[in-house]
C-alpha cells in the first residue's frame, strides 16, 4: 500500500540480509494487481465497506498521525528545488540491523533530475517512527535525494523522501498514494491530486481495491524541469 512503515511488527534479526529472488515471470514488484470479485451480496458488501473505513482509519492514524508528529509542513516545490538528484528506482537489497535501522542498495530505473554514474547506489535509514525504512526488496520508490562532499546519498527532507510508487488498479498508471508522511507535504502545485484504486497489500483481499488520493507520477515528471535546483 501505502506503506506504513511506522507500524510494521516484524523486527529482524541483527543483522538480516534480504536478498532480489524475482519470480517465474521475472517480476519482484509487491504492488502486483490481481482482478476484483464479482457477484458479492449484500454482506459481502457490507463487510467491504466496513474493512475499507477501517483500513483508512489505520492508515491516517497508525500509520500517519502518530509518526509525523513532529514533522513540519513542507512545500512540495521545496521538496523539488532542495534535491539535487530525482530517480525512479527499485529496492534490490536490504541489510537490517535492528533496532538502528539499515542499508539498502537501489537500483536506479530513471533518472529525472541530477546524474548517477552507476546502476545503483546505497542509501542508510533509521528505524525511528518519522523514518522512512526500505525493507522491502522489490519495491519501487521515487527517491529525492541530496549529495553530501563524500558522495553519499541523504533523503532531501527527513521523513518524506522516499516515495512509494504502486500501480493504478484499472490502468496500471504508476502513482504514490497521498497519505500518511505524505501529507505532511504542502502541495503548493496544484493540479496533482488524483483520485485512484489501488490493491493494498496489508488488507484483506475482499477490500481491495480502495480509492485514495494519489500523485500520477506522469503529471510529476514534467514539474522536476520546472523547479530549478537550489545550490
Amino acid at each position: 500500500m501505502v506503506k506504513r512503515e511506522s507500524v510494521r511488527a516484524n523486527v529482524l534479526p541483527s543483522p538480516h540480509i534480504v536478498e532480489e529472488r524475482a519470480t517465474a515471470s521475472g517480476s519482484t514488484r509487491p504492488w502486483t494487481m490481481t482482478q476484483g470479485r464479482d457477484g458479492m451480496n449484500i454482506c459481502q458488501a457490507a463487510s467491504r465497506y466496513v474493512s475499507v473505513v477501517v483500513v483508512l482509519l489505520l492508515i491516517v492514524v497508525a500509520g500517519g498521525n502518530d509518526a509525523i508528529s513532529s514533522l513540519a509542513l513542507t512545500k512540495l516545490s521545496d521538496l523539488i528545488s532542495s534535491s539535487g538528484v530525482i530517480v525512479r528506482g527499485r529496492v534490490v537489497r536490504s541489510e537490517v540491523i535492528a533496532p538502528r535501522g539499515g542499508t539498502s542498495t537501489v537500483e536506479v530505473e530513471e533518472v529525472y533530475r541530477g546524474k548517477i554514474a552507476s546502476k545503483t547506489f546505497s542509501i542508510s535509514w533509521g528505524k525511528e517512527v518519522e523514518d522512512q525504512s526500505l525493507d522491502r526488496v522489490g519495491e519501487e520508490r521515487l527517491f529525492f535525494l541530496r549529495r553530501d562532499p563524500s558522495g553519499t546519498f541523504h533523503g532531501t527532507h527527513y521523513g518524506r523522501s522516499y516515495w512509494p510508487l504502486v500501480q493504478d488498479y484499472d490502468n496500471h498508471r504508476i502513482v504514490t498514494p497521498y497519505l500518511g508522511r505524505l501529507t505532511y507535504l504542502d502541495l503548493d502545485i496544484s493540479g496533482l491530486i488524483v483520485k485512484t484504486k489501488i490493491r493494498v497489500l496489508d488488507v484483506p483481499e475482499e477490500a481491495n481495491p480502495v480509492t485514495v488520493d494519489t500523485i500520477p507520477l506522469d503529471l510529476l515528471i514534467p514539474v522536476f524541469a520546472k523547479e530549478r535546483e537550489v545550490k
